[in-house]
Parts: C-alpha cells; sequence; structure tokens
C-alpha cells in the first residue's frame, strides 16, 4: 500500500482543525522548538 503525501497532509490538518492534541503526535514530533524563525515543527510521515 502506497502513502499519498496529500492524504497525509490533509489528515494533519483535519487534525489540527478539530484540535486533537492527543493525535497530533502522529504528524509532528514531540520534540519542537523555537528558532529564529519561529517555531520549529519536524512533521513526520506515519507510512
Amino acid at each position: 500500500m502506497t502513502c499519498q503525501l496529500s492524504d497525509v497532509y490533509r489528515d494533519y490538518v483535519d487534525c489540527l482543525n478539530r484540535q486533537d492534541w492527543v493525535n497530533l503526535g502522529q504528524f509532528v514530533d514531540v520534540k519542537c522548538s523555537t528558532t529564529e524563525r519561529g517555531w520549529d515543527w519536524r512533521v513526520i510521515g506515519r507510512c
């Protein structure tokens, strides 16, 4: 089974819109930090 980036991104945005913070870890690494440009979110894949 092939995972499409567009599907993962759509699920990620849906998770944000629902403010489903418990499941956000499926998409974003728990080690988030601030940088000169703002927050450094490392997006992780589920596939």
